[in-house]
């Protein structure tokens, strides 16, 4: 309390020099103000500065990481729908699980949208990097509002020094009606395909707005799903509306109701410039 009323005296001391109170003074005071009112405020940033120096040492040694077997897929496991999208490190497919439905790579493409699933195939990379990726994953598959790791396809000749082949991972689909959060001019705004019964004609041009509400709404579960990773000393690091699904299709509560940071050694500089933090630019 010491500390808010000698802020508050500064703040006025400044506004006495000016002749007026800037709005920069006034936000201060009224946040101020507020966390007086509600001491419980100040509570709402969270840090995790030891990350998970707490946690066992196989928590964060990918290096020794071994290939979980329980999830060891084929590639006859699956049919390729359509490429969704392709990064740095990896290109990215919407796939159906023909174990669990009737589809085939002829006419008959009838499916269960619980057989969908994301397909991440990885582009050559160090194996220790694969390690890393699983073993976060694995993690992350654990926690609210993170797509889940259902299976990994790895190559019989994934340590080949000539042409080595990258193992593909299988991740959770969002849903046949799953959009982007945010989609560029010309993109499509869904990750569905045709047979799941997805039109993106643009008929209904006010469907691709999303409300108040709802903006509040998936950002505060994005905010969860951070707040969950960081505190499994997990940072996404290129967090940004393109790589967020949404379903809206589900209904929403009414209003009211509702890489490892263990040696700071593993950091990269891959952004995107358009959502990049300014630290990064």
């Amino acid at each position: 309390k010491h500390f808010v009323v000698v802020t508050i005296m500064g703040l006025m001391r400044r506004a006495s020099q000016h002749g007026r109170c800037t709005p920069r003074c006034w936000r201060a005071i009224v946040l101020i103000v507020a966390v007086l009112r509600d001491p419980g405020l100040v509570d709402a940033g969270r840090a995790y500065p030891e990350g998970c120096s707490g946690e066992p040492t196989s928590f964060y040694d990918y290096d020794n990481y071994k290939y979980p077997p329980e999830l060891s897929r084929s590639p006859s496991d699956f049919l390729l729908l359509r490429r969704l999208g392709a990064g740095k490190f990896s290109d990215v497919f919407e796939a159906v699980d023909v174990t669990k439905t009737l589809a085939d790579e002829g006419n008959n493409h009838e499916m269960d949208p619980s057989s969908l699933a994301v397909i991440k195939c990885l582009k050559p990379v160090s194996d220790r990097k694969i390690r890393r990726e699983l073993l976060v994953l694995s993690h992350a598959s654990q926690l609210p509002n993170l797509a889940r790791l259902l299976g990994v396809v790895i190559p019989d000749d994934l340590l080949s020094t000539t042409q080595p082949q990258m193992p593909s991972l299988i991740l959770e689909h969002a849903g046949p009606e799953a959009r982007w959060l945010c989609h560029g001019r010309g993109c499509d705004a869904t990750v569905s395909t045709d047979s799941s019964g997805i039109s993106n004609d643009g008929t209904d041009s006010q469907h691709y707005y999303l409300s108040q509400y709802e903006t509040q709404y998936y950002l505060y579960h994005l905010l969860v799903a951070l707040d969950a990773l960081h505190s499994q000393g997990i940072m996404h690091r290129d967090t940004k509306p393109r790589n967020v699904l949404i379903n809206r299709s589900s209904t929403l509560p009414k209003p009211g109701t509702i890489s490892r940071d263990s040696t700071g050694s593993d950091t990269t500089t891959t952004f995107q410039p358009s959502q990049a933090q300014p630290l990064m630019l």
